[in-house]
């Protein structure tokens, strides 16, 4: 059997958070290969931005509040005039560093709207049998190694995250019947994103320090996740559904 190709030629593969960080690499990658990327993010200007970065051409920009769930509908079949959507990576996100104590309800619902269920909404939309791609498809969550194995202080992060996993194995025994892959990856401590960005302007140099060196191989860049990401959406994985893939640099080992 021929080896499949690392190759996303004439898909179109939707890209959540495409205006920063893991978002802007995954898109730029998928470019890269061939595919046509829809960027969605609220800033239209930075998407733009990051639009003619792309390499080939087809690229559309969307500027979307992702949690206004009512929209969402209206935007996907937008979306879809241009064509089936092949697949899905949903790297919108948001942190809150906070421990048990300090944690509200509504905290809760902030993580689990942009997280979770937006990213949920999105695929539960373009999975429909007008929407999504008749050769099947693959979607892509990113989760964090804190979906994993916890941490002290990312109580509701952290809920956000495993629930990212767990929603994304039920969902691919679910899509499998239209031969959908569905997929998380779980990246360690990512340098150059926003969320990192602010998590380091806000630690001590001690505090930097422990991070770095609870990773072997030291802090990943966006890149490293978005080659990950883009295995998982090519051929190549094409018997790969309902996994959590750390891309940690050793973290989730140690």
């Amino acid at each position: 059997m021929e080896f499949p190709p690392y190759i996303l030629t004439d898909k179109t593969i939707l890209v959540t958070g495409a205006s920063s960080g893991i978002g802007q690499a995954c898109a730029k990658a998928i470019s890269r290969l061939g595919g046509r990327v829809i960027l969605v993010a609220r800033d239209e200007n930075r998407l733009e931005a990051v639009r003619q970065q792309l390499s080939g051409t087809g690229h559309t920009v969307f500027s979307q509040d992702l949690i206004q769930f009512d929209a969402l509908n209206d935007l996907v079949k937008t979306m879809a005039e241009g064509g089936s959507i092949f697949g899905m990576v949903h790297a919108a996100g948001i942190e809150m560093t906070l421990p048990l104590r300090s944690m509200r309800s509504e905290y809760y619902e902030k993580l689990f709207a942009l997280n979770v269920t937006a990213g949920f909404e999105l695929a539960r939309l373009i999975s429909k049998k007008k929407i999504r791609n008749s050769a099947g498809g693959s979607y892509v969550f990113i989760s964090s190694t804190m979906g994993l194995v916890g941490q002290s202080g990312l109580v509701g992060y952290c809920s956000s995250k495993g629930a990212l996993i767990a929603g994304s194995r039920a969902m691919a025994a679910e899509l499998a019947l239209h031969h959908i892959r569905v997929n998380c990856i779980c990246p360690g401590h990512v340098k150059n994103t926003h969320m990192s960005n602010q998590l380091f302007s806000a630690l001590s140099e001690e505090a930097k320090a422990r991070i770095v060196d609870a990773h072997p191989m030291g802090l990943g860049m966006p890149e490293d996740v978005a080659h990950a990401c883009v295995f998982l959406l090519s051929d190549a994985a094409r018997w790969i559904t309902g996994i959590a893939m750390p891309v940690d640099g050793g973290y989730t080992m140690v």
